[in-house]
């Protein structure tokens, strides 16, 4: 009797350790259910926001004066470094898929002859110039540089002196003459380049930047080459100041004189907003 309930009891021990040995396997078969990915509120937010569209259009404000240099024709009984005139000037500007720029700006320069009676018999501001003009440009970005070439086509208009130095005659264009001056409205065309360095986040060094420009009929043959800096102040606007040297070069045209010249420094302060 002890020996049937001995063989009993291991039959039954054997029968659980196989059954038990067995479970692992069945739970191996069964799939493990998907766990749910966890999604915070940022992380939805982020999800709906689109990044946002870059800024296409642009307006922008600038002033600064024009000093006198060592021209033989501009510097005759005025001191070098002296205020010649101030310039105002606005602009608007639209980019095209990154790189192609349309603009247009008018500009107005008032010239201070150091007393002189000018046109309309005023003694502070003896003559002054209006020009109106039309730009295309091409952004060439190469890493944190961009070169942008450009042209433009413009349209000056206002009171210029006449017979500075007994050498200056009005040209054909101009329509009326007073107090030694004269209106000489003229087409130009302008051909620019511009080399740019983004030092940081924040800052753009305009390292460089050359005008050729000059008028189709009439004198107005003036280069000029720049440098200069741009401060972004937040993504949409931005302060911009440079020093540039020109000079106008009185070898043909209207102009009946020898190799003369006369040469300015020009200060610039600018405001640009883009939208």
């Amino acid at each position: 009797m002890k020996r049937i309930v001995i063989i009993a009891a291991l039959s039954v021990f054997a029968v659980s350790a196989a059954l038990a040995s067995d479970l692992p396997l069945k739970a191996k078969k069964k799939a493990a259910a998907p766990v749910a990915p966890v999604v915070t509120v940022a992380h939805a937010k982020a999800a709906a926001t689109p990044a946002p569209a870059p800024k296409t259009n642009s307006i922008s404000v600038e002033l600064g004066p024009e000093l006198y240099g060592s021209g033989t024709m501009n510097n005759a009984g005025k001191p070098t470094g002296a205020i010649k005139d101030w310039t105002g000037k606005v602009g608007y500007s639209h980019t095209f898929e990154g790189v192609y720029v349309a603009g247009a700006s008018y500009s107005h320069t008032a010239f201070y002859n150091l007393g002189e009676t000018g046109a309309t018999g005023s003694t502070s501001a003896a003559s002054d110039k209006s020009a109106a003009e039309a730009s295309v440009a091409y952004k060439y970005k190469m890493g944190d540089f961009t070169i942008t070439p450009g042209a433009a086509l413009g349209y000056a208009w206002g009171w210029v002196k006449i017979d500075n130095e007994g050498g200056y005659k009005c040209s054909s264009l101009s329509s009326s003459s007073s107090n030694g001056y004269c209106y000489n409205p003229e087409a130009y065309y302008v051909a620019t380049v511009a080399l740019d360095w983004k030092v940081s986040s924040d800052i753009t060094w305009n390292v460089i930047g050359l005008r050729y420009r000059d008028a189709f009929s009439g004198n107005w043959n003036t280069p000029k080459v720049s440098t200069g800096a741009t401060v972004s102040l937040t993504p949409e606007d931005s302060l911009y100041a440079s020093i540039s040297y020109s000079y106008k070069n009185y070898k043909d045209h209207t102009l009946q004189v020898s190799p003369d010249y006369d040469d300015v420094t020009g200060i610039t302060f600018g405001y640009k907003h883009a939208f």
